[in-house]
């Protein structure tokens, strides 16, 4: 019995042994390496190669895929240790093998250089925009295609977005951004056409964001202003802007090697934006000192830029310097423009046992001259100037630490940018003044002050604007496995500090520009700073399944403003943005030997962009009344100007941040290089900002001169004896609010061939269909222009809801014939872009108010009753049909040519560019009138060297 259980025992303890052996050994089979990444980068350039195929053969024949990420990034998890065979491939490239990649590694990364293949060298070629096939819709243009197009300034590089047309370069105003809109340049014939006041709906390209290697360009505290813009013919003047957004003008294009364009719903790392990104990444790889001149028919442009590796160990610096000068009509040079940029650009990179540590630090400068000189055949005074001095000097700096083993911590990055401007404008006009008193008073009340500034006199206007920035931001990088699904998490905050240290608007009140009564010096300096803070978080997953790939991008992002006045609806709120993009790659189908690619993407958010500093902290008004005027009595000593001054201070605390929901479905097709995309979109953005009206009621006297012996005054005459009639006013204060809504819906798609080779071109499709509606969300006062029997003013105003509306359509395309001759190196592109249709029509108005205010403020609501009232009856507006028939501009069409040819081994570059070389734009009839359409070519040309 003892053996018995003795041996019982033995045989327990030994099955429990061995089936601990067992396990131990199925455990140690089954080891795996958790995480395996492969970055993807161009050899020359070490831009992310988004798309790339990896593939990794392990020894008994089992193959693991995938692709990479807008990063380049390749993510392999839970790999079986072991020996693999690696192949990456892109299209264009050499592929990449290494026969023996031995996991577990040192390092759970591997970066692969790949080359461009000599048999696809002219593939690269690519003198369009590419779309970049990511997680939302976007466009990427290198530094060939803007060399091809030959750009002066950024506002030419969007002739290459789906939709975008050819456009003169013109720098004489500010150009700014807009996204997806139905707009329409005056060479499509569209002058007639109904439009609206583009400044109520300046928010689109207000939240625009552009980001220059990392760092953003911000403009919110530009304060330069003028009031007093209605009695100037300067057209330079007129076109200051300030709630506009970035200036295209002042962007070079030279030193660029990649923008991306995006026009989807971007990653929430990305704030203050409700339109879109544009992501700009600058040359660092230059060897060669190169140089460029090009000239038009309006300017001329002068470029040189150098780089050098030489001077350490992972160490590069690239400068350059770049100046335009350019004029309304080269013949009269009193309209100018001239802007000079200069760069110094380095990249030192550190190399540890734990990983890689990159440090990339800009030093930037941005002057323009923008003015005009009035013509002294023409004006009253030979000094008559206009002047803009801008400059903006911006320094930044990238530090980017990467482990070389990659897990919950796979990266940490921060950024620092400081920027300083000094915009500073300079009028001087000489001033033909009639017998009209000045009023000056920075109080409120009744007094006796005015002074008559004689017939003519010299006077200068002065605004001195100084904003300055501050940015940080710090972003980490997350890389974890839940099952299958692999998650790339990024986080961080960055802080935002915007102050304005101008002394502002400074003039002699005594001798005034503008004879504007609103207007008084101020000083920028005393407007309290900006500080908005923001935290992003964002996880990027995607899951392999038998080839099928499923990925989504889903964050949040929250920001708020510090340091706000809590009179401030804002004041202590944090705004919260969610966004999400998907994206679905079919397996591959094979069809005959080659593979079609089918890939669904669509993405959904909501994005805010404050308001700016000129809108949170509008200027006094100051409206006033003279109640008398002696001026022009016999005796002078008479002379007296009695005025009543009133003071406001628009009121903008209920502002919020503006925001847009946007969504999009996208589907992406490729087979043998052959590529087709479409994108329908839709966007809303019901709160932007505009100017609106603040109804109240000034009181104010009207003196009878007749009341007193006026033709016998030795004196300024006793007020106390002098018959007055008070009256009263209405008066609008303007101030910025959330009132206007941006509708936008439309089509994108681009179709390319690849390069034929019989005939050396490749041939690109692309076009856009736009629809943009522009309306008040925001009810308007509105005062209709009549006057009745001898009353000084209309006695009510009304409230209407729909007042002002603009429905606008057009279908662009463009048909591009690229021609590469490699053996010539010789390149010829083809550009027919047609404007088959434009549109636009008026939204219906109200045709009468939901309510109408008297005098004393009271509202009261509109009836039927209101339209038999003598005076009530004029705020009925009836039919007004024939004001909202749509307006349509027929098909315009017009053959740019663009060419380039390269001499000694391409170290000699010259090309031309020819606008409308043909042109089919045939006249039309629009309510019984003719419309003719004259269009006329223009025409440059550019010389490149290299030493």
């Amino acid at each position: 019995m003892k053996n018995f259980i003795t041996k019982k025992l033995y045989l327990t303890i030994s099955a429990i042994l061995s089936g601990l052996l067992l396990t131990v050994s199925a455990v140690q089979a089954q080891s795996v390496v958790k995480l395996f990444t492969i970055t993807v980068t161009d050899r020359s350039t070490q831009s992310p190669l988004q798309g790339a195929l990896a593939t990794l053969t392990l020894e008994n024949g089992k193959i693991y895929r995938n692709v990479a990420d807008s990063q380049g990034n390749i993510y392999f998890g839970k790999l079986p240790e072991g020996v693999y065979r690696m192949r990456v491939t892109f299209i264009g490239y050499t592929p990449f093998e290494q026969n023996r990649v031995k996991l577990p590694a040192k390092s759970n990364g591997l970066v692969v250089g790949l080359a461009p293949s000599d048999e696809q060298l002219s593939e690269l070629v690519v003198v369009t925009a590419k779309e970049t096939k990511g997680m939302t819709s976007g466009s990427k243009i290198d530094q060939e295609a803007m060399k091809h197009i030959q750009a002066s300034s950024f506002a030419d590089v969007l002739e290459l977005l789906p939709g975008g047309v050819a456009v003169d370069p013109y720098v004489m105003t500010p150009q700014p951004i807009r996204l997806r809109e139905a707009h329409f340049p005056f060479d499509t014939g569209g002058r007639m056409m109904p439009r609206v006041n583009q400044l109520n709906y300046a928010t689109a390209s207000l939240g625009t964001a552009f980001i220059v290697d990392g760092m953003p360009i911000a403009n919110n505290a530009n304060m330069m202003t003028l009031s007093g813009l209605g009695s100037s013919n300067n057209g330079a003047v007129n076109s200051i802007f300030n709630t506009e957004g970035v200036d295209l003008r002042t962007i070079g294009t030279d030193e660029i090697e990649s923008v991306e364009i995006i026009r989807g719903i971007p990653s929430v790392e990305h704030a203050n934006l409700s339109t879109g990104l544009i992501n700009i990444k600058r040359k660092r790889t230059l060897n060669d000192l190169e140089a460029r001149f090009k000239g038009d028919m309006r300017s001329y442009l002068t470029y040189i830029g150098k780089g050098t590796n030489d001077i350490g160990k992972d160490y590069n610096l690239s400068m350059g310097l770049s100046i335009l000068a350019s004029s309304a009509d080269p013949r009269f040079r009193q309209t100018s423009y001239q802007r000079i940029t200069g760069s110094i650009r380095s990249t030192k990179l550190w190399h540890f046992d734990s990983g890689s540590l990159s440090w990339l630090a800009n030093l930037d400068y941005t002057g323009s001259l923008d003015g005009e000189k009035v013509d002294p055949d023409q004006s009253y005074s030979q000094q008559d100037s206009y002047r803009v001095n801008y400059h903006r000097l911006s320094t930044n700096h990238s530090l980017r630490f990467t482990p070389n083993k990659k897990g919950l911590f796979a990266g940490m990055s921060l950024d620092m940018a400081v920027s300083y401007v000094n915009d500073v404008m300079k009028i001087v006009r000489g001033v033909q003044h009639d017998n009209k008193p000045f009023v000056y008073s920075m109080k409120e009340g009744e007094y006796n002050w005015g002074f008559y500034p004689g017939g003519f006199f010299i006077a200068k206007h002065r605004v001195d604007d100084q904003p300055f920035y501050a940015y940080t931001k710090l972003k980490g990088e997350s890389l974890f496995w839940l099952g299958k699904v692999h998650n790339r998490a990024i986080w961080g905050s960055e802080w935002n500090y915007s102050k304005n240290f101008g002394e502002g608007t400074i003039f002699d009140p005594e001798r005034p520009v503008f004879r504007d009564p609103s207007q008084r010096p101020r000083r920028f300096s005393d407007i309290p700073a900006l500080n908005r803070l923001t935290f992003f978080l964002e996880d990027n997953m995607s899951i392999n399944v038998n080839d099928h790939v499923l990925s989504l991008q889903a964050g949040v992002t929250t920001s708020t403003l510090l340091g706000l006045d809590k009179s401030f609806t804002m004041s202590g709120h944090f705004y919260t943005d969610l966004r999400v993009n998907a994206k679905y790659d079919v397996a591959p189908i094979q069809i005959g030997d080659k593979k079609l690619g089918i890939h669904f993407v669509g993405g959904y958010g909501t994005l805010r962009v404050f308001p700016v500093m000129q809108q949170l902290n509008p200027e006094k008004l100051y409206w006033d009344f003279i109640q008398l005027n002696t001026g022009g009595f016999p005796n002078r000593d008479s002379w007296i100007v009695n005025a009543k001054t009133y003071i406001f201070q628009p009121n903008s605390t209920q502002l919020e941040p503006a925001i847009n929901k946007k969504w999009e479905v996208r589907m992406d097709l490729d087979y043998d290089q052959y590529y087709f995309t479409a994108t329908y979109f839709r966007e809303d953005m019901p709160n932007g900002f505009r100017r609106v009206g603040e109804l109240t009621t000034l009181s104010f006297k009207r003196y009878d001169i007749y009341s007193i012996d006026w033709r016998n005054l030795t004196a300024p005459p006793d007020l106390s004896k002098m018959k007055y009639k008070e009256y009263k006013d209405f008066a609008l204060i303007p101030y910025t609010r959330n009132g206007s809504q941006t509708k936008k819906e439309g089509v994108e798609w681009v179709f390319s061939t690849p390069r034929y080779d019989k005939i050396h071109t490749r041939l690109t499709f692309s076009g856009a269909w736009f629809k943009t509606i522009y309306r008040n969300s925001a009810p308007l006062y509105v005062q209709p222009d009549v006057q009745l029997g001898k009353q000084l003013v209309f006695p009510y105003y009304g409230l209407y809801k729909d007042e002002e509306g603009l429905t606008s359509e057009m279908l662009n395309t463009d048909f591009r014939f690229d021609t590469y001759l490699r053996k010539y190196k010789f390149n010829l592109s083809l550009s027919i872009q047609t404007n088959w249709y434009a549109s636009s029509e008026f939204l219906p108005k109200s045709d009468r108010p939901d309510y109408y205010v008297d005098l004393d403020l009271v509202e009261h609501p509109y009836t039927e009753e209101s339209k038999k009232d003598t005076y009530l009856q004029h705020l009925f507006r009836g039919e007004l049909k024939p004001l909202f028939e749509k307006y349509t501009v027929p098909i315009c069409t017009h053959f740019n040519v663009k060419a380039t040819k390269y001499f000694f081994d391409e170290k000699l570059r010259v090309a031309l560019f020819v606008n409308r070389l043909f042109d089919y734009s045939p006249d039309y009839y629009h309510e019984g009138y003719l419309h003719r359409r004259n269009r006329y070519p223009y025409f440059g040309m550019e010389l490149n060297i290299k030493f």
